[in-house]
């Protein structure tokens, strides 16, 4: 009887492993990640199409990602995968943009991978705010809004009266 059950146990083991949303693993090969962490998210156009797995770093300096892709989605040989920031954090992700190319990424492949060199808006924005606050901080900045602090406190006290 108790063999029985470790069947049933060992077959519904082996049936939940093989009903994973992943069927393919790529290799990308970067010089930088730049952030990336494990666990980060590959998008085509803001839709997921898996995950980062894990991260390695060779000899040399460079780095390698393991990168597990859903079983649906096939990429053609030409695509590029670029990491992106994801938001205001510093997060990244990969953006994959497509390519023509009939022939398909296959499972254990390695891509080469690069980092945007385009600024992204939100990167623009990320850096106003922080030259705002730096001129916010400034000591000049600080003298003055004390100094308008004063005026106004002395003209409030002088309608008061």
């Amino acid at each position: 009887m108790k063999r029985i059950y470790y069947l049933i146990i060992l077959a519904m083991t082996i049936l939940f492993c093989n009903c994973t949303n992943y069927n393919r693993t790529l290799f990308m090969k970067v010089e930088s990640i730049d952030g990336l962490g494990e666990k980060g998210v590959m998008y085509i156009n803001g839709y997921s199409i898996g995950n980062v797995d894990k991260i390695k770093i060779t000899p040399k300096g460079n780095f390698i990602i393991k990168l597990n892709l859903f079983k649906e989605i096939e990429l053609p040989i030409d695509s590029k995968f670029e990491i992106h920031q994801q938001d205001i954090f510093g997060s990244k992700q990969i953006e994959v943009i497509l390519g023509n190319d009939s022939q398909l990424l296959n499972s254990g492949d390695t891509i080469v991978g690069v980092m945007h060199n385009e600024q992204d808006k939100l990167y623009k924005f990320i850096n106003g705010i922080e030259s705002t606050f730096e001129k916010a901080l400034e000591n000049k900045s600080q003298d003055s809004i004390l100094i308008e602090l004063r005026r106004l406190n002395e003209n409030l006290e002088k309608l008061t009266k």
